[in-house]
């Protein structure tokens, strides 16, 4: 009888991962990805007053506010609550306190995931 391999869980030591400055003021820890299926998952820092310009999301991505609040076109997603957002969605997000939060994305295809900003090329 053949026996089949399952994955394995693995714990992520957040503490050890170190913030990277990103864009529009967002700091970011690559929490996981999957380059095979194009999955990822981040803690995101926004401070305070500083957001991410009106963009199109190239795959679904779920967000859960650890502290303060992000906002977008579609309302305010508070500390303790999540966020959906399916692929092709356009908005643009900002927060007037600093907030905390984990995201993570995936798509069907094989394009990579990422969000782009309305106005320019997929290669920008």
């Amino acid at each position: 009888m053949a026996t089949t391999a399952t994955p394995l869980s693995r714990i992520i030591p957040i503490g050890d991962l170190e913030w990277q400055e990103g864009k529009f003021g967002i700091r970011m820890k690559r929490l996981w990805e999957d380059p095979e299926t194009k999955r990822w998952a981040v803690l995101s820092r926004v401070e305070p007053g500083t957001g991410l310009p009106r963009h199109r999301h190239e795959g679904d991505e779920l967000v859960f506010v650890i502290e303060g609040a992000l906002s977008d076109d579609f309302g305010t997603v508070t500390a303790g609550n999540m966020g959906y957002r399916p692929n092709g969605c356009v908005h643009a997000v900002s927060s007037r306190t600093r907030s905390t939060s984990g995201a993570r994305s995936w798509r069907a295809s094989s394009r990579a995931p990422r969000s782009r900003a309305i106005g320019t090329s997929a290669t920008s």
